[in-house]
């Protein structure tokens, strides 16, 4: 693996680490939880720092990580695709993300749940830089329901609250029925060109028929996923007056805990 290589994985590698650690030793830590959590973020934005300085004035390019599931005709791998506007997202993903940690530190000081707080933001960030590196539509889509999935224990996170707790559901099991469309596109794309990757099925794709790969298309956009409100959730969840989901208010933000009933925070 290519020094370039290995700074790719490093990008969703340290928001990972950072989750496992507070998840195992969270409650032996405390509120030192973010002495793991913040770092963690740091190094995954210094690390895309320096996949962009190294992709902007280059060529895309594929790196695996390892063979994931392979079975008869099917195979398909831990892979992730790099180009300029990766790298970009990147950025914006890792350097926002480290921001609402930073701020994160001081408008959830005293809460019981600071260290799981802190775990999920991390588990988020992983989630979502997989899903900008993914590349093959399979990752794709398994990195996309673990961002909803962290959505959904960031929207309950204090699930004391019934408003809380249902909010979460909501959003949760409104967004795996429109999931479920995303999920029969992606085994459509596999019956159409035979491969998930995203360089065989745009080159498949390009060499269907034309009325083949018009009846292909007007079937997907029926299938097409919902608005990325899992992408944007990084940064609405931290302001409840410009969200995207309505649903994402009732969990941790300024807004919550400067209201004037305050939340019950379960520890």
């Amino acid at each position: 693996m290519t020094p370039v290589s290995t700074t790719v994985w490093l990008i969703p590698a340290f928001p990972l680490v950072g989750a496992l650690l507070n998840i195992f030793i969270g409650g032996v830590i405390g509120r030192r939880a973010h002495w793991i959590a913040v770092p963690a973020l740091a190094g995954s934005f210094l690390a895309s720092c320096v996949l962009f300085a190294n992709v902007v004035p280059g060529e895309p390019f594929t790196t695996t990580l390892f063979a994931w599931i392979v079975a008869g005709d099917f195979e398909t791998s831990v892979v992730a695709y790099i180009d300029p506007l990766t790298a970009v997202m990147l950025l914006v993903v890792t350097g926002v993300g480290a921001l609402i940690h930073l701020y994160s530190v001081g408008y959830m000081h005293d809460d019981p749940g600071y260290a799981r707080y802190f775990a999920y933001l991390n588990l988020f960030v992983f989630s979502m830089t997989m899903l900008v590196l993914a590349g093959n539509f399979l990752l794709l889509y398994v990195f996309w329901e673990a961002v909803g999935l962290c959505s959904y224990l960031l929207i309950g996170f204090w699930y004391t609250r019934p408003a809380a707790a249902q909010a979460g559901k909501k959003a949760f099991i409104v967004n795996r029925v429109g999931d479920f469309g995303f999920g029969l596109g992606i085994m459509w794309i596999w019956s159409a060109v035979g491969t998930l990757d995203y360089g065989g099925v745009f080159k498949g794709a390009a060499e269907l028929p034309p009325a083949t790969a018009t009846g292909y298309a007007r079937q997907l956009a029926r299938l097409r996923p919902p608005r990325p409100q899992g992408l944007l959730g990084l940064f609405d969840l931290r302001d409840p007056g410009a969200t995207a989901d309505p649903q994402a208010s009732e969990g941790p933000s300024q807004g919550a805990i400067d209201s004037e009933e305050g939340p019950e925070r379960p520890a």
